[in-house]
């Protein structure tokens, strides 16, 4: 380690370290918008999450590189920062802490050393604990000490996890951009089809030939209105209730075992088995009737209506638990991704609503379920349709891996940096044998 690299107490660096106006503030907008305790919630400067001043004071207005430090709080944020980077002018709001770097810190350096495990660390240790909410004063935050290299070795290492944090964010804008267009082309998917090129159809408004009239809007002449229901007894399918509380009671939970599906574990479009139920398997079969197989449906019957799952082969077996309604229709009708699909959008969950029954909470049963009407492609579309959803999500879940390999490189780099277990200056000669 460099004899130049030394730990220091805050204060050292810091030409200003104060609370914010005690100035009430209005209700209307005004120009002298000002900070909130949530205005720095996710570690940025959230300006839709602002408050305004009747009256401009200067003394109170942000300089850039001034790095705001969340000191009254719940335990989980206290210590909590974000760097004000100039632009709209913002002013300083009270239960947040200004911290003003003064000319021997780099200003970046110094808010990743805050933003440091090691810093949230020291907040939640020395934080004064009080009913909902815990505390630091300026004397406490101002003597945290903290790793601190050379001025120009604090330049290079801002300078790399700035860089991180740019493509991090870039992802984060990716990914963002990629779901919209993912809702938009489901929406195409499910409203105009696979043609049997392999393409999606041209919008009605451009090949009205390609369709025709129906109680749900324009659809492909190649597809089917009707409901569950009349699916169900064409082929022979079913529309069951999950078991009720007689049927499976909570003491028979075990700890390992058969997954009980509750209408919580449907998550988006799979099932989150992080905090689902067991049974032995030997109560399982008795509640053979239950088990679902792969292509089953799985649809939450109270509550949140929207939440449904596909059965996929890993969980063949499982249990359809209380709070769910299961159905079960032959391939060569329905695909139970497809449905799933389909049932979650705004135009099913309309229909769905108004059959729904209830007064404090909506409920579904089968007899609602039966009456369920869709359009329904044949099974070889359907299958197309499920591909070319898949190939979108494609480039989604490599950008989100991407996103997280970043995350976890910056993480691993700030704990070696600004602890001095790695001097930046190993780093960049690394980088200049690689090269």
């Amino acid at each position: 380690m460099s004899e130049q690299v030394i730990y220091s107490p805050l204060s050292k660096y810091l030409s200003v370290i104060r609370n914010g106006t005690v100035s009430t503030q209005v209700s209307e907008i005004t120009e002298f918008p000002v900070t909130r305790i949530e205005t720095i919630a996710d570690g940025t400067i959230d300006l839709s999450k602002i408050g305004y001043l009747a009256d401009k004071i200067s003394t109170y207005k942000l300089k850039k590189w001034d790095i705001l430090y969340s000191h009254i709080n719940s335990f989980k944020h206290v210590g909590k920062v974000a760097q004000y980077e100039g632009g709209k002018d913002l002013y300083h709001g009270m239960n947040l802490l200004l911290l003003r770097p003064n000319e021997h810190i780099d200003p970046k350096y110094l808010y990743y050393s805050l933003s440091s495990s090691q810093a949230k660390r020291y907040a939640q240790k020395e934080c004064q604990k009080a009913i909902n909410q815990v505390s630091l004063n300026t004397k406490t935050v101002g003597a945290y000490e903290f790793y601190v290299p050379p001025i120009y070795e604090q330049k290079v290492i801002a300078k790399i996890l700035y860089t991180l944090d740019t493509q991090i964010r870039q992802t984060e804008a990716i990914i963002a951009k990629l779901q919209q267009v993912k809702q938009g082309l489901l929406h195409d998917l499910l409203t105009r089809g696979i043609d049997a090129n392999g393409q999606l159809r041209p919008p009605y408004e451009q090949a009205s030939e390609l369709y025709r009239d129906s109680p749900l809007g324009w659809i492909p002449k190649e597809w089917e209105i009707i409901s569950l229901g009349d699916i169900a007894s064409r082929s022979f399918g079913t529309l069951q209730t999950g078991p009720f509380g007689s049927q499976l009671h909570a003491y028979e939970y075990v700890s390992e075992g058969i997954p009980v599906i509750m209408p919580q574990d449907l998550n988006g479009e799979q099932i989150d088995a992080n905090k689902i139920a067991y049974i032995t398997e030997e109560r399982a079969k008795k509640l053979g009737k239950h088990r679902v197989t792969s292509n089953d449906v799985v649809f939450s019957r109270r509550g949140d209506l929207s939440r449904c799952v596909a059965i996929n082969e890993s969980e063949a077996g499982w249990v359809c638990g209380t709070g769910c309604l299961l159905v079960r229709l032959p391939k060569s009708e329905i695909l139970g991704e497809w449905l799933s699909l389909t049932y979650k959008q705004a135009w099913s969950q309309k229909q769905i609503e108004g059959m729904a029954v209830g007064s404090t909470m909506p409920n579904l049963n089968t007899s609602i379920l039966a009456k369920f009407i869709i359009a329904k492609p044949p099974a070889d579309e359907q299958r197309s349709i499920l591909d070319f959803y898949v190939e979108s999500e494609k480039r989604q879940h490599l950008e989100q891996k991407t996103l997280a390999k970043r995350k976890q490189q910056k993480f691993g780099l700030m704990d070696d940096l600004l602890t001095g277990r790695k001097q930046v200056t190993e780093l960049i000669e690394q980088q200049q044998q690689a090269s």
